[in-house]
């Protein structure tokens, strides 16, 4: 135990660090509460609610979740506050984008109360012959300034029984709401469909596909990477999109669409990898590969004999230097071809020996390699397409060449 006069030497120097922290930050103010506040621009402010406000149709990230997020976000200060509603914004307009499936099949929480006819409405809202969405966000927001034919009119349109008394509890339910809300109608549609289907919109099937590719491992295995997974693949309380997100989202640690599709590619056999990369890759490669050795063998030469074509030709200088410079433009791409084949088969060579290795790790090491796990089988779709952009732009450049100077 320190003595008396060096404790109260400790305390008063940590009184004065804090005090000059206090001081020097041109950021913090005390308030009347004992933690003090973080003042930040609101333009920060709105720009950190538009990232917690993104969501992927196709990945882990739905309507649900961001709304979550923002709405916790919101409970911080009156600055956040504020700025949430930039945030909802902004996530109510991707909303309004989903490209909605109309289903049959729903899997409702207890928390639900409407029905499956008025599921099957919304999904099909606004209809031609009824209300805007303008007209909806305003008798949700204050559905007691409407006269009762046409909330019975609403109420028809969504499919929701009762009498003159149970209008509006039926109609604020149908959109998964307890009391009046000025959320826009488009994210409490796709909110409460992501709670109640499994696939509400083009995209979701991705989540589905990871979802059934893991069900097929046995319960020991899942367990020893992500423990506790197993019971959430086999619960019925996971059969719908939300809760299938938040699940993977929870034991696997993936948060993001290139996460997802990594982990796509781990849940599916190493044989059906290896064959994916056996015709799809390594043919289209080889083929690549065949086409550089013709034009290795014959390009040098065709190059000198264009300068010396080009040389001879009778026209003025200038035109010489442009010719000069589309030959020379020429044997750059044919550089940059050469550097692309050189890249491929060593992206091929390094996913082949990621995807035996990954077999062997546990959760906390597959999380951080999930992304890249992912990403690379797109990004190498995309270069071998760069490839043979190049080869047929250099095909095209020589013809031209030949055609003007080889007369």
């Amino acid at each position: 135990m320190l003595p008396q006069q060096p404790r109260r030497s400790a305390r008063k120097q940590a009184r004065n660090q804090l005090q000059a922290i206090m001081t020097d930050s041109s950021k913090r103010f005390c308030s009347d509460n004992k933690s003090g506040e973080f003042e930040l621009p609101p333009a920060l402010l709105e720009k950190v609610m538009s990232c917690l406000a993104v969501m992927e149709a196709d990945g882990v990230r739905g309507p649900s979740m961001a709304a979550r997020d923002l709405a916790n976000a919101s409970l911080v200060s009156s600055d956040f506050f504020n700025a949430s509603k930039h945030g909802f914004a902004a996530l109510e307009q991707q909303a309004a984008e989903l490209k909605l499936r109309c289903g049959w099949e729903f899997s409702k929480p207890a928390s639900v109360q409407c029905s499956n006819e008025t599921l099957m409405s919304l999904q099909s809202l606004p209809r031609p012959t009824s209300w805007s969405w303008q007209q909806w966000a305003a008798c949700l927001q204050d559905p007691l300034q409407y006269r009762v034919y046409e909330l019975k009119q609403a109420a028809k349109q969504l499919a929701v029984p009762g009498n003159s008394s149970k209008l509006v509890t039926g109609i604020l339910q149908a959109f998964g709401l307890q009391q009046p809300s000025s959320v826009a109608p488009q994210l409490l549609r796709a909110v409460l469909l992501e709670r109640c289907c499994a696939c509400p919109w083009a995209g979701c099937e991705q989540v589905s596909s990871v979802w059934d590719a893991l069900k097929e491992w046995s319960s020991s295995d899942i367990d020893r990477k992500w423990p506790g997974l197993s019971k959430q693949l086999s619960a019925s309380s996971c059969s719908t999109a939300a809760a299938r997100r938040r699940a993977l989202l929870m034991y696997t640690g993936a948060c993001s669409k290139q996460q997802l599709q990594g982990l796509l590619f781990l849940a599916l056999q190493k044989d059906d990898f290896s064959e994916w990369l056996r015709k799809d890759v390594q043919k289209a490669v080889e083929k690549q590969r065949k086409q550089m050795q013709v034009l290795v063998e014959v390009m040098p030469q065709f190059f000198q004999n264009m300068r010396a074509m080009i040389q001879q030709h009778e026209q003025q200088q200038e035109q010489i230097d442009t010719a000069m410079q589309q030959v020379q433009k020429l044997a750059d791409v044919f550089d940059t071809l050469q550097q692309l084949l050189q890249e491929v088969p060593q992206r091929v060579a390094r996913m082949r020996k990621q995807h035996q290795e990954l077999p062997r790790m546990t959760g906390k090491q597959l999380q951080p390699l999930l992304e890249l796990v992912g990403r690379e089988p797109k990004e190498l779709r995309e270069r071998m397409q760069q490839v043979q952009q190049t080869v047929d732009e250099l095909a095209n450049m020589q013809e031209a060449l030949c055609q003007r100077y080889a007369c």
